[in-house]
């Protein structure tokens, strides 16, 4: 699963990890330092215009019924998976902006809608 997420996304600076969860509700959930949070609210708290950038993780739910059906989907319907699970976990810890939400309701709707082209 995790050589999926890695050739999906491509971000050299995401760390990803596989872990079981005690629920299956949730595919996917990113992490970060508590040190690397911390300069980050200070970051903010001092108006900076650029945030520091903090190392974060993506950790993939091996429980989920989402991420198991990774495995039986062909490459382009995995990749498309893999980046909306990603957006998803994105979504929930900093939110998503500009490009970046117009591409996820993009893929959104294909997703619904069953279209992987």
């Amino acid at each position: 699963i995790q050589e999926i997420f890695n050739a999906a996304l491509g971000a050299s600076d995401l760390e990803i990890k596989v872990a079981s969860l005690k629920s299956s509700d949730l595919a996917a959930l990113i992490t970060e330092s508590e040190h690397g949070r911390r300069l980050k609210e200070m970051s903010a708290l001092w108006r900076h215009d650029k945030p520091l950038a903090t190392r974060k993780t993506l950790v993939i739910n091996t429980k989920s019924p989402l991420v198991q059906r990774l495995l039986g989907m062909s490459s382009a319907g995995a990749d498309e998976l893999c980046h909306h699970l990603y957006d998803l976990a994105r979504l929930a810890h900093d939110g998503l902006q500009g490009e970046e939400l117009a591409t996820f309701i993009a893929r959104s709707h294909r997703l619904l809608t069953g279209d992987f082209s």
